[in-house]
């Protein structure tokens, strides 16, 4: 009985795409979430896109898009903050820095910023913050600092609109990591 070289063809196929499928949805995260670094536009400052670089890619994107924006509006960036690991919130914290303990900050998670927009600061006026944290709150969904009730701190954004503190706690804390580093989250 010959060999049925189609046949053959159409098996050797069918089992490089299951094979394909099978390690994308391993590796779904990893995938994505390269994907997503390939398409986070740069800045027009090189100290914020590596900064951006450091949070969470699902996060960086709508970061990266958000100051793109107040760029593209004659507003000069810069981060001074982002993604911090517990041993440098820890830092912040013994030293009365931040009110927030570490896992407690949006910041351990790669999911906030502290931005300087042409100089303003801390103690600038919120009339003067009202139009960038405007656009933060209604374009990107980004819950913004000034907002804050307890903690009034008019240089963050967050996601925490999406996601609430403890339900990345939880993640992180069973481990659901990708790259030892970012919570599984789209």
């Amino acid at each position: 009985m010959p060999i049925d070289r189609r046949f053959i063809k159409k098996v050797i196929i069918t089992l490089f795409v299951s094979i394909l499928v099978l390690i994308i949805l391993h590796y779904k995260y990893h995938f994505f979430y390269f994907l997503l670094r390939s398409i986070t536009p740069k800045t027009n400052n090189p100290e914020n896109d590596q900064k951006i670089k450091e949070l969470h890619p699902v996060f960086a994107v709508k970061v990266a898009r958000f100051i793109k924006e107040i760029e593209k509006n004659g507003g000069v960036v810069k981060i001074t903050s982002g993604f911090r690991s517990y041993e440098k919130q820890s830092q912040l914290y013994n030293s009365g820095q931040t009110p927030a303990p570490p896992g407690s900050s949006f910041h351990n998670f790669g999911q906030a910023i502290d931005i300087n927009v042409n100089n303003l600061v801390q103690a600038s006026s919120v009339e003067n913050w009202q139009p960038i944290a405007d656009l933060g709150k209604n374009k990107y969904g980004f819950r913004w600092g000034g907002d804050f009730v307890n903690n009034w701190d008019k240089i963050h954004f967050d996601n925490g609109n999406r996601y609430k503190i403890e339900q990345l706690q939880n993640l992180y804390n069973n481990n659901d990591l990708v790259n030892n580093n970012f919570v599984k989250i789209f």
